[in-house]
C-alpha cells in the first residue's frame, strides 16, 4: 500500500481548462468563464480551484489572444495548493511550507483558431502542455490530464484528488 501511495505522488497530473472557441448563445462583453458564481469568485477560477483539488501540479488555461490579459488579471499566474494548507498546522514553520501550482495561459493556434468547439481547447492545451514540459525534462512530462470546464457549477472541494 506505501508503495502506491509513493508512485502517485511522484506522478504529473496536469490541468487543462479549455475557454477558447465555446460556443453560446449568452452575449457578454467579457468571456462567459468570467461570469459571477459569488461575490468575487468566477467560473474560471472555481475551475481552477476544482483542478488544485484534483491533485494538479500545473494548471493550462487555453484562451483566445484577445481575452487572455483580462483572464491573466482574474486568475494570476499561480494558486496555492489546498492540500498543503490543511497541512500546514503541523508543521513546524507553516508559512514555509506552502506549494504552490502554476497557471500558465496558452494561446490556441491559428490554423485551429476558426474551429469552434470544446475539444479543439481541450487538445490545444493538452498540447502545449506535453511539448513544453517535454521540452524542460522528462520528468516533468504529464502522465495524465485533468480537463475542467469552468460552465459547470459544483462543489470543487467534494473532490478526491491525491494528495501531493
Amino acid at each position: 500500500m506505501e508503495t502506491q501511495k509513493r508512485d502517485s505522488v511522484s506522478k504529473h497530473i496536469a490541468g487543462v481548462i479549455p475557454v477558447a472557441n465555446v460556443e453560446t448563445e449568452i452575449e457578454m462583453i467579457a468571456p462567459l468563464c468570467l461570469a459571477p458564481i459569488s461575490n468575487g469568485f468566477t467560473l474560471l477560477q472555481r475551475s481552477v480551484l476544482e483542478c488544485a483539488y484534483a491533485g494538479c501540479k500545473t494548471i493550462w488555461i487555453v484562451c483566445s489572444d484577445v481575452d487572455g490579459p483580462l483572464i491573466k488579471r482574474v486568475c494570476g499566474d499561480f494558486v496555492v495548493d489546498p492540500y498543503s494548507l490543511s497541512d500546514m498546522r503541523f508543521k513546524k514553520y507553516p508559512s514555509e511550507n506552502v506549494k504552490y501550482i502554476p497557471i500558465f495561459y496558452v494561446p490556441v493556434s491559428y490554423k485551429n483558431s476558426e474551429k469552434r468547439g470544446i475539444g479543439v481547447s481541450v487538445v490545444e492545451g493538452v498540447l502545449a502542455s506535453f511539448s513544453v514540459s517535454s521540452k524542460m525534462s522528462k520528468w516533468l512530462v504529464p502522465e495524465r490530464y485533468y480537463v475542467s470546464s469552468p460552465y459547470g457549477v459544483y462543489d470543487p472541494t467534494t473532490l478526491k484528488g491525491e494528495k501531493t
